[in-house]
């Protein structure tokens, strides 16, 4: 799967090799990727990422034109945390999947999050495998 914008905010392009959907209603409305948008490609902000077959959350320290340097957090279950040893290293663009929100904290007594978008990925991923 693959994501690229237009000059316009509104506008989204989500290729899976075999469809594409131009705007960000239609992506809502016939997929159950809801709100899922394309990286922006700059410092600070969250991501969903691909390494090794797996999909992490994390967030872009520095960002160039080529790579993202991203801080990932580790999974904790259904939940995320971010690991006691920084995991920091350098990714292609073309690895980064979406732009996310900040992870939502789930206690304030444990140090875990929800990525509700990681979620809303893998069940996308795992209904086109069932429908392909």
């Amino acid at each position: 799967m693959r994501f690229s914008s237009s000059s316009s905010d509104s506008d989204a392009v989500v290729s899976s090799g075999e469809s594409v959907i131009e705007s960000e209603n239609e992506i809502e409305r016939e997929s159950p990727i809801v709100g899922l948008k394309p990286p922006q490609k700059v410092d600070g902000e969250f991501v969903i990422f691909k390494y090794d077959n797996n999909f992490y959350p994390g967030k872009v320290l520095k960002a160039t034109k080529k790579t993202a340097t991203i801080s990932s957090m580790k999974s904790n279950g259904r939940l995320w945390k971010w690991p006691e040893h920084k995991d920091v290293l350098d990714y292609p663009w073309d690895a980064v999947v979406a732009h996310i929100e900040a992870p939502k904290k789930t206690s304030s007594t444990r140090n875990v999050f929800d990525v509700p978008e990681i979620h809303s990925l893998i069940y996308f991923l795992k209904f086109n495998a069932h429908n392909t």
